[in-house]
């Protein structure tokens, strides 16, 4: 602790030496009690000026702060001006509550108060020795503010800044070391000139509207000032900004100030709208489209307000409400409804036959765990498990006889308690006289079988067979069978002997998107925290519309719009990016796969283009690749196959007839490495590629095995090198994508996000998942998964709990902690599901 204190204090007195700069805190006393202001000082001997910064009239708090002025880029500014020799002033509390009082409009008030706030600061300021000129910085109306302290004071310079970010130090600077300037409006035309290098001498006056709206009455009434008199008294020229915002000087007002001053420039700035209208009309540009996905979202239609129906519709009423009221409706609270309904005989008799075909298949929808869902909800926001639940819910709505239903994982997305819900569903297709094939990894669906086909006994060549076919308690008597293994607890996920303790954390305060109820909770950094509960409960909306969004803008990057919050804060610093791991395709060309994805392919191509035949050729790497011309067969562009379009039935794919589907030229195939060509190398299993790279003597060759292992150590060793990216599932998408992670050597801290990676995993698969994921914390990243797989949250280090239902019924936080605390919550269900695994 000792070493820790002396190292800081070194650290302190280096840096103060560096930056040479001191804070103290200087109190004006005025009509309405006292204001602190925090002056910033460079350790300097001769006198040095003073920039004073205002506030402008913009909103304020109950308590009359100004969110411009409490803001950190103010305190940045002042350490980049004491840099550069010059002392600043900051100040950000307004006492005007004692001056309402008064009965003065608060506008008004405000307005007045900034004035005399402004001329007292100066007056102050010009009594202290230690400064020789004062500079006035205003924002926005706070140009007025500062125009007439100036003015009544005889402040040698002024300069306005409508922002107080990083863009308006730049100019500050800029403009401090030029000549004095009379009102320079920031916005970003002017930026824009400033950038290109036309400084205040080359544009001596700047001027930008100050005919707004919200201005030009003050510059009348209060200060007797009107701008087209003053502007003509100017001797320099000056820079007129013209647009078509309210916030630029509009087409007249241009007129008027050029007839007042001739020898002004003139700058014509088409605005936003203009910029929008233009990439309208060129979509046929892809960067046009893309540029307009970024700036461009949706929201309600303000007249149906989401419904999609036209207003004449809702004049048509069941039990006092309209079609438009019921789409909004939870399922769970509509099946409510429409139980209650309360018809009169005539209309009883027209809607008997209706109401139990609505009653029947709401009922469905329930009985799969969609309660929460809304009838209009977009098909495209729905996950995969919740699509298949819908096409399950539609069958039992269609009450077939003697057919068979093949399901493939439908327990995706759901929670231990809704798994239950399902398997009664099943039941029920069994009972009516159909057959139900189920293709899962889900513990409790597989207990609840009549019959069991275990394929194995591992995956890729080394599997393929059927281990084991019976009855569930036949099935625990197997030997050769993993699934039996892990069913009877002779191989399992161990739970960890200690959890990981943590300091840092990212906390949300204020969390209101979608059912979320005014959350605010941490995530802890450098830890497995996984985020649980029922479908529905507000995981994804957290964290995938709150969390992952918000950070990602942070660092730069761009996504859809942030979900409601107040505030994001914490330990952010002590991560350099996000990565948000879903199971999106990893890549969008047939050709793609994985070696290409993890950049292994590279090596493989530098392996081969080394060879002495390669050489003898003049085959470069690029002659190893099928995404160029070169040595791919231009036949079939690489693919191995022709795909023929057919309008009204699905495409139908032939081998190509040039490469007999082998994807390269025949000269190209030629050349070998120990016996196999580059389609050979491509044709082998992620675990026989490092068998066969491993057990070379050559070092590009090792290099190889030792990129793919990460592969294997995900659980993907079965999957081909040249597997196309299209045929492989979400779950193994998601997986190669955390291999890649895995093969960077090095990496700065992260915080990666997983949205239910146990997606198709088997129990022997899921272990390998959590060792990767261990490895992950061990470089120094963060992990948040979502998900609902109880061997995962055993092994988290901090269980975030929501619920305690889906829907409006959900969204609040139950529980946050290790998950040996979790299972003492009464009203968490996944709480009561953990208890058996812990």
């Amino acid at each position: 602790m000792k070493i820790q204190i002396i190292a800081f204090l070194i650290g302190f007195f280096i840096a103060k030496t560096i930056f040479g700069q001191s804070e103290e805190v200087v109190v004006l006393k005025t009509e309405t009690g006292e204001i602190e202001g925090t002056l910033t000082m460079p350790d300097m001997k001769l006198p040095v000026p003073v920039a004073l910064i205002i506030a402008g009239s913009g909103p304020t708090d109950r308590n009359g702060n100004n969110p411009m002025m409490t803001n950190n880029s103010l305190k940045m500014l002042s350490a980049e001006l004491a840099k550069k020799g010059i002392a600043s002033l900051r100040y950000d509390k307004r006492g005007i509550a004692a001056s309402q009082k008064a009965g003065m409009k608060e506008a008004d008030l405000r307005f007045e108060m900034y004035i005399n706030d402004a001329i007292d600061w100066v007056k102050l300021l010009k009594q202290n020795k230690k400064f020789n000129q004062v500079v006035i910085i205003g924002h926005s109306e706070g140009s007025l503010i500062g125009m007439v302290a100036s003015q009544n004071e005889n402040v040698e310079k002024f300069v306005s800044i409508a922002g107080a970010g990083q863009s308006a130090g730049k100019i500050i600077r800029e403009q401090l070391k030029a000549q004095p300037t009379f009102v320079l409006e920031q916005s970003s035309p002017i930026l824009d000139e400033l950038e290109k290098g036309n400084t205040v001498e080359d544009v001596p006056q700047m001027l930008f509207s100050l005919f707004r709206p919200s201005v030009q009455p003050y510059m009348i009434s209060w200060f007797n000032y009107d701008p087209q008199i003053e502007i003509a008294k100017l001797q320099k020229p000056i820079l007129i900004v013209q647009g078509t915002t309210d916030i630029q000087v509009s087409a007249e007002d241009a007129r008027r100030l050029q007839a007042a001053k001739p020898s002004s420039k003139m700058v014509v700035v088409e605005g936003m709208n203009h910029i929008f209208k233009m990439l309208e009309e060129n979509t046929y540009k892809i960067q046009y489209r893309v540029m307009l996905s970024r700036y461009r979202g949706k929201t309600n239609c303000p007249d149906c307000l989401g419904t999609r129906l036209k207003k004449e519709a809702g004049y048509v009423k069941v039990g006092g409400i309209s079609i438009q009221d019921l789409v909004l409706l939870p399922i769970n609270e509509l099946t409510v409804f429409f139980a209650n309904l309360k018809l009169t005989e005539y209309e009883t008799k027209v809607a008997e036959r209706i109401l139990t075909e609505i009653n029947n298949r709401l009922d469905f929808l329930n009985d799969v765990g969609l309660g929460y869902l809304s009838l209009n909800r977009l098909s495209s926001t729905l996950s995969g498990g919740e699509s298949q639940r819908i096409n399950l819910a539609t069958s039992l709505g269609s009450s077939l006889v003697g057919s068979m239903y093949i399901l493939d994982e439908p327990s995706i997305g759901l929670h231990s308690r809704d798994t239950a819900r399902l398997i009664r569903v099943l039941r029920k297709l069994q009972k009516l006289g159909n057959t139900v094939l189920v293709v899962e990894h889900d513990e409790e669906i597989i207990r609840s079988a009549d019959e069991i086909i275990d394929i194995g006994p591992l995956a890729g060549r080394l599997g393929g067979e059927v281990v084991f076919q019976g009855t569930h308690e036949e099935l625990e008597s197997s030997s050769e069978s993993m699934t039996a293994k892990y069913l009877t607890g002779r191989e399992k996920i161990e739970i960890p002997l200690t959890r990981r303790k943590w300091n840092n954390c990212i906390e949300i305060t204020g969390a209101r998107e979608n059912n979320l109820k005014n959350v605010s909770v941490k995530f802890p950094l450098n830890t497995i925290c996984v985020v649980t509960g029922v479908s529905g409960s507000g995981k994804s909306s957290l964290v995938s519309k709150v969390l992952y969004p918000a950070l990602a803008k942070m660092f730069g990057g761009f996504s859809e719009k942030t979900g409601q919050h107040d505030q994001i804060r914490g330990d952010i610093n002590l991560i350099t990016s996000i990565e948000f791991v879903d199971q999106n395709p990893i890549g969008k060309s047939s050709r793609s796969n994985p070696v290409t994805y993890l950049k292994v392919y590279d090596e493989i191509r530098k392996l081969y283009s080394e060879l002495q035949s390669s050489k003898y050729n003049g085959f470069k790497p690029s002659h190893f690749s099928f995404n160029i011309e070169g040595g791919r067969c231009e036949e079939c562009q690489g693919e191995g196959e022709i795909t023929v379009e057919m309008q009204f039935m699905a495409d139908v794919h032939l081998v190509c007839e040039s490469c007999k589907g082998k994807r390269f030229r025949d000269e190209i195939l030629e050349i070998t490495f120990e016996g196999k060509n580059i389609f050979d190398i491509l044709d082998l299993t992620v675990n026989e590629a490092i068998d066969f790279f491993g057990s070379q003597k050559s070092t590009s060759a090792k290099k190889i095995a030792r990129l793919l292992k990460p592969l294997q150590d995900v659980g993907l060793g079965y999957v081909k090198l040249g597997q196309s990216s299209s045929t492989l599932s979400g779950g193994e998408s998601q997986r190669i994508k955390l291999a890649s992670f895995l093969a960077k050597e090095k990496g700065s801290p992260s915080l990666f996000i997983f949205d239910e990676p146990t997606t198709g995993l088997h129990f022997h698969d899921i272990r390998k998942l959590l060792d990767s994921f261990n490895a992950l914390i061990a470089r120094g990243h963060s992990i948040i998964i979502i998900e609902h797989n109880l061997d995962v949250i055993k092994c988290a280090d901090w269980v975030i709990d929501l619920g305690p239902e889906g829907g409006k019924d959900g969204g609040r936080i139950i529980f946050e902690g290790k998950p040996e605390d979790l299972v003492k919550i009464p009203e968490s269900y996944t709480g009561a599901a953990l208890k058996e695994k812990l």
